[in-house]
C-alpha cells in the first residue's frame, strides 16, 4: 500500500507562523503534523509514503532524513513548480492500485481500513473521505416563491458534506491526470467525465484541517493523539 502526503503548499492562511516554517511541520503537541500523518498511516499499515514537497521542501527533507527508520519506508518527491494538489499523481511511478493521498494539513484518528473497506465494495475509482460540516444560521432565513413567502425558518441548521482531504484512489486515475498543476476536484470531475465511479465514506473519530490560525489553535489544543 502507498500513500502520498501532499506537503508542497505555501500555508499563506497561516502567516506569520508558515514564513519559516512549511505547515506540515507546524507542531501540534509533542510532534509536527506531518509526523503524526505519518504514525497515522504507519499504523494502519502503509508500506510507503511519498511526501510531496515543495515550498520550504529543503526542511521537509532535512526533518525526513533526520526521522528514525520504521517499518513504513518514506520518501521526499520535490515539485520543481507548484503542481497542485493532484499534479504529483501524474508524475509518480509505479502506483499500487488503490493508493492513498491525504493533505499535509490534517489531523485525524479516522480508520484507514474502513476507508478502504468502503472504496473496494463499492468498485469505486475514487473514494472520498468526508465530513459533515453544520452552520447554524443566526438569523431567521426566508424561502419565497411566485405570490411572496412561504416559508419563515428561525435560525435554522444548514449541513454540507465536504472533502476530508484524505481520498482513496484507483491507478489508473494516472490515465487523465495531465503531467503538470492539477488539483484534486479537477481529478474527480474528469473522472466522472469518463464515467467511472466516485464515491464517499464519511470518516469517524477525530478531524481537523489546520489551514487557517483558529483550526490550527483548535488542532493543538484538542487533537488527543494516536
Amino acid at each position: 500500500m502507498l500513500a502520498l502526503v501532499m506537503a508542497g503548499g505555501r500555508g499563506t492562511r497561516l502567516r506569520p507562523l508558515s514564513d519559516v516554517i512549511p505547515k506540515p511541520l507546524l507542531p501540534v503537541r509533542d510532534r509536527p503534523v506531518l509526523e503524526w500523518i505519518l504514525f497515522w498511516l504507519e499504523a494502519a499499515g502503509v508500506e510507503e509514503t511519498v511526501v510531496v514537497a515543495g515550498y520550504l521542501s529543503e526542511r521537509i527533507q532535512a526533518y525526513l532524513a533526520a526521522r528514525p527508520r520504521s517499518s513504513m519506508r518514506v520518501r521526499c518527491y520535490v515539485e520543481e513548480e507548484p503542481l497542485g494538489t493532484a499534479g504529483a499523481i501524474g508524475r509518480l511511478h509505479p502506483l499500487t492500485d488503490p493508493f492513498l493521498v491525504v493533505n499535509g494539513d490534517v489531523l485525524t484518528t479516522a480508520s484507514i481500513r474502513d476507508l478502504l473497506a468502503a472504496h473496494q465494495a463499492k468498485g469505486a475509482m475514487i473514494t472520498l473521505g468526508t465530513r459533515r460540516l453544520c452552520y447554524r444560521v443566526q438569523s431567521g432565513v426566508l424561502r419565497q416563491g411566485p405570490a411572496g413567502v412561504v416559508a419563515y425558518d428561525e435560525k435554522p441548521t444548514i449541513s454540507w458534506e465536504i472533502a476530508a482531504g484524505v481520498y482513496v484512489l484507483g491507478a489508473r486515475v494516472q490515465d487523465f491526470t495531465p503531467v503538470g498543476a492539477f488539483d484534486m476536484p479537477a481529478l474527480v470531475m474528469a473522472a466522472l467525465a469518463r464515467g467511472c465511479s466516485v464515491q464517499t465514506h464519511e470518516l469517524e473519530g477525530y478531524w481537523m484541517d489546520i489551514g487557517v490560525p483558529e483550526q490550527y489553535a483548535a488542532g493543538a489544543r484538542d487533537f488527543p493523539g494516536l
